[in-house]
């Protein structure tokens, strides 16, 4: 798809509403002063220190998932469980760790075994102090997990070309982008949009396309067109004007890029960005090329 369409922030589904007519247009552009002494105070102050700052609980995805996949995941996750011991999941952890009692879990017993054949991991360096201190403090924490995480193999979705069916056609709506979301909305229980007037597509069109309203004039001309093929043709006709649409999408281009007239974030020349947008986007590149 051209490079202003389909391949920015979904304009195609913006833009892609259904008129009244049943038309379904298709977007081809892509405690102080208080007197103590003062060694109260200093054990007043750490107290009520603690109190107000109580230590944070162990933070599973910052600091145990990395420690578990970089020590643990070569011979205890996926199809590997050396010793019948997996880290896939919490229940398969669960085996051989007891939530709030390290000093009972196998799994704190073997990372700090003494007896090197018996250390856990096996290969590479021991954990460090502060490691096996975190994972004590997890465990007696009760080994906190996040729902549906796992460590086992992770498999790549097939990537072969596959020709994907269309649901039914439903409600009159035969556009395959309306096909396919009408099962999500049945089962969401969405209801279908009453269609939309003459004046309110021709609005919404020029603003999505060009950022502009249609003038008066537009609006009567459109209004009196009988043509069938009218909502198609007002489209690709703003597609082609190549200047508004140019000047409406660089905006939100400049805001992905951070591109500031004030502010140097790329340095050097501060319209040479903007000038490479301006252009790609007139020149309708397709956004492979433009990425």
């Amino acid at each position: 798809p051209g490079f202003g369409g389909t391949g920015y922030c979904g304009l195609a589904a913006k833009a892609g509403f259904t008129h009244a007519s049943g038309t379904k247009i298709k977007l081809n552009r892509s405690l102080a002063h208080t007197s103590y002494p003062s060694t109260v105070r200093i054990r007043l102050a750490i107290i009520l220190t603690i109190a107000v700052f109580p230590a944070q609980a162990v933070d599973f995805a910052k600091e145990i998932q990395p420690l578990l996949k970089n020590k643990c995941s070569r011979c205890h996750s996926g199809h590997k469980a050396k010793g019948g011991f997996s880290i896939n999941s919490r229940t398969t952890l669960l085996e051989a760790a007891k939530p709030n009692d390290s000093a009972k879990s196998l799994l704190y017993q073997l990372i700090t075994s003494k007896d090197p054949d018996e250390r856990m991991p096996s290969e590479g360096e021991p954990l460090s102090p502060e490691q096996i201190s975190l994972i004590k403090t997890w465990i007696d924490e009760g080994i906190a997990w996040p729902k549906g995480y796992s460590f086992a193999e992770w498999r790549k979705a097939p990537l072969a070309p596959r020709v994907v069916k269309l649901p039914a056609a439903k409600n009159g709506l035969k556009n395959p982008v309306d096909r396919f979301l009408q099962p999500y909305f049945d089962k969401k229980g969405v209801k279908q949009k009453e269609l939309v007037d003459d004046r309110t597509f021709l609005r919404r069109a020029y603003l999505d396309l060009i950022g502009l309203p249609p003038t008066p004039e537009q609006y009567r001309s459109f209004a009196g067109d009988k043509d069938p093929a009218k909502y198609e043709k007002v489209v690709d006709a703003l597609l082609a004007n190549d200047e508004h649409y140019m000047q409406h999408w660089i905006t939100f281009w400049n805001d992905a890029f951070r591109n500031s007239y004030t502010r140097q974030y790329h340095g050097g020349n501060k319209y040479r960005l903007t000038n490479w947008l301006k252009a790609s986007l007139k020149a309708n590149k397709p956004y492979d090329q433009f990425a």
